[in-house]
């Protein structure tokens, strides 16, 4: 019995993450492009994780192309995604080494 009881709290969340999800993944979809000027598109989206494609139109990276990865984990929304850049950028935010985003 106390096993299920430890793991109530797990399970809870994971129905959460089963709900939300989905829903913020087709919001994503219906959203992105006017509300990044068209600068971004979905690539694909899998089970837990989005893959984004990045094309700013101004500054210092204008006219590159990136590709980023969002990542949920398993208490989303709770916990915040992880982002990863796929593609190599320069960014004081970015870690050169493993393209993690620094959010602090």
């Amino acid at each position: 019995m106390p096993d299920v009881l430890n793991s109530f709290p797990l399970q809870m969340s994971h129905s959460i993450t089963q709900r939300s999800y989905p829903k913020d993944v087709q919001q994503l979809y219906r959203t992105i492009e006017t509300s990044t000027d068209g600068q971004a598109s979905i690539i694909c989206a899998g089970e837990m994780s989005v893959v984004i494609s990045l094309h700013p139109k101004s500054g210092y990276n204008a006219h590159a192309a990136f590709t980023v990865k969002i990542k949920c984990p398993v208490f989303y929304p709770r916990e915040s995604p992880k982002v990863l850049f796929i593609s190599p950028i320069f960014h004081p935010n970015i870690d050169n080494s493993s393209g993690s985003v620094c959010m602090n």
